[in-house]
């Protein structure tokens, strides 16, 4: 995964320094002057509200580590607490998804979660060979729903009998922008 990942940064490195006239290195040190910016993604029904993020090294840089802080307030589930779930990445160059991960939130702050102030920080390196360019991330975090779907028992198909369980709430949802 990471050598194809690494093929598509070569790819993309050598089209946009072609399409803009400039060669990759001039391009690398102009997007360095541009900083981050946020947006908050998640729906009317997300747990968390997202009060704060930030991104270091902001720019990031090539052949680094790069680090997200998500920091917002856990609003009461019902149950207390939120044990566990999953945390999603989607990575966007250009408008194109060129890389997602899954991971365990867990992993990425404390859990049980409690409601109040909740702080999520997880971290990528980031590969030498990216491209210079627009970056955009999406990060989402989901948590399994307490609610369970009841179906009729009198139906025939027995795919629809029973119940159905798992079910993923959003806790929260970020988009972050920025230029290597």
């Amino acid at each position: 995964m990471h050598s194809l990942l690494t093929g598509y940064c070569l790819i993309a490195a050598y089209i946009t320094s072609w399409a803009v006239g400039i060669s990759a290195d001039k391009a690398a040190r102009i997007s360095r002057t541009f900083s981050s910016s946020w947006e908050s993604c998640g729906g009317e029904g997300a747990l968390m509200q997202v009060s704060a993020l930030s991104l270091r090294p902001d720019p990031p840089h090539r052949g680094s580590d790069m680090t997200v802080t998500i920091q917002g307030n856990l609003a009461g589930t019902g149950t207390g607490s939120i044990a566990g779930g999953q945390i999603t990445a989607s990575v966007y160059y250009h408008g194109f998804k060129v890389y997602s991960a899954r991971g365990d939130i867990c992993a990425t702050t404390s859990c049980p979660m409690q409601p109040g102030a909740v702080t999520v920080s997880n971290h990528w390196p980031l590969p030498s060979l990216a491209p210079p360019g627009p970056y955009t991330i999406q990060m989402e975090g989901l948590a399994p729903s307490t609610q369970i779907v009841r179906l009729s028992t009198k139906t025939r198909n027995p795919l629809l009998q029973g119940e159905l369980q798992g079910n993923m709430q959003q806790l929260f949802c970020v988009k972050v922008s920025f230029s290597m």
